[in-house]
Parts: C-alpha cells; sequence; structure tokens
C-alpha cells in the first residue's frame, strides 16, 4: 500500500472528486486488490493494472452519481 498510495490518489485526484467520494473510490481500489492479488501472475504489471482498477473505480462512482441525479 506505501508503495502505490501515491499512485492510487494521484488518479483519484485528477477526477476532481470531492473528499468523501475520493476515499470511498480508494477504499474500493484497495478492496479490490485484496479480492485479486491472488490471480495476479505477472507482479511487474501491478502499478498499471492498479492504476486502470483506479480509473474504473472513478468512473463508476461518477456513472453512478449521474444515475441518481436524474
Amino acid at each position: 500500500v506505501d508503495t502505490h498510495a501515491g499512485l492510487v490518489w494521484s488518479i483519484i485526484r485528477s477526477f476532481r472528486l470531492t473528499t468523501a467520494d475520493a476515499q470511498d473510490v480508494a477504499q474500493g481500489v484497495w478492496l479490490a486488490v485484496v479480492q485479486h492479488l491472488g490471480q495476479l501472475r505477472d507482479h511487474e504489471r501491478f502499478a498499471a493494472w492498479l492504476a486502470t482498477t483506479t480509473r474504473r473505480e472513478c468512473l463508476s462512482l461518477l456513472q453512478r452519481s449521474r444515475r441518481l441525479a436524474r
């Protein structure tokens, strides 16, 4: 977590989420790490997987927010 937290937070910040939403996304990302860590075969690609997962979590949150706003 310490090694990659900066990457996760920099991606989350780029989406300009509220503090609460940013924290929710970060929690979801680290939960996904725990759930899928055993499936990771190429440890050198972990940072790329983590970045993609973080972006997807952000986009998912934004989509849910838009649906609720309708």
